[in-house]
């Protein structure tokens, strides 16, 4: 019986270089980042992932939970902080997919994005029947946050008890003011009945909302 291949588990995350595929073949990435850059795209390998983000594509989904070798795996504090890293303005949508984060996870990544970038946008889908635990849910809460964002969507087959608790208290002690959108779903339920409500956070949106209407 023939083995299947074991996982090429990184232990480093490294950034697109500039110049790094010829100076000839980044002017051809930057032409066809300029026709194609409003359109949305996924990517699974972190290097591709980076690439893109510098050349300027604003809507980009990162399938981060599966490795080279295809097999599934999760996002460690070293992958988050990458993550975090690799960030950069214009960026309008981001979309993680992931099947859990091992230790701080979120919190690790928003430590390390840049002050000044800001995203519209932001959905995280759990790509597997892994739990969302307090500690992702009070990171994904200072993510939206950090990047300012108006629109979140936070999918998953369960919730740990206090998650969804957890991610209230944080954005309210932060007092956020950007976030108007909230979407926290049970993947496992057809729609409509997928929907979570959160009581807990309508006047902060309804205030938010207000704050960005036009005047």
């Amino acid at each position: 019986m023939t083995e299947s291949p074991k996982p090429l588990i990184p232990d480093s995350y490294a950034l697109y270089v500039p110049g790094i595929l010829g100076d000839h073949e980044d002017e051809l990435l930057r032409q066809f980042a300029w026709m194609t850059r409003d359109s949305p795209c996924t990517v699974r390998s972190f290097t591709v992932f980076s690439m893109m983000l510098q050349f300027g594509f604003t809507q980009v989904t990162y399938a981060s939970h599966v490795l080279e070798s295809g097999h599934l795996y999760w996002i460690t504090d070293a992958h988050a902080e990458m993550i975090g890293r690799a960030l950069l303005p214009g960026l309008s949508y981001l979309g993680i997919l992931l099947t859990r984060c091992e230790g701080q996870g979120f919190q690790i990544m928003t430590a390390h994005i840049e002050e000044h970038v800001q995203i519209d946008e932001v959905l995280v889908k759990h790509e597997s029947g892994d739990e969302v635990t307090l500690t992702e849910a009070v990171g994904a809460a200072q993510l939206v946050t950090k990047v300012g964002a108006r629109s979140f969507h936070h999918w998953a087959a369960e919730f740990d008890p206090g998650a969804i608790e957890a991610f209230c208290d944080t954005l309210l002690v932060a007092d956020n003011r950007t976030l108007c959108e909230l979407d926290i779903c049970d993947i496992t339920k057809a729609e409509p009945d997928d929907r979570i409500e959160v009581p807990a956070l309508a006047g902060l949106l309804a205030r938010n909302r207000r704050l960005a209407a036009p005047r």
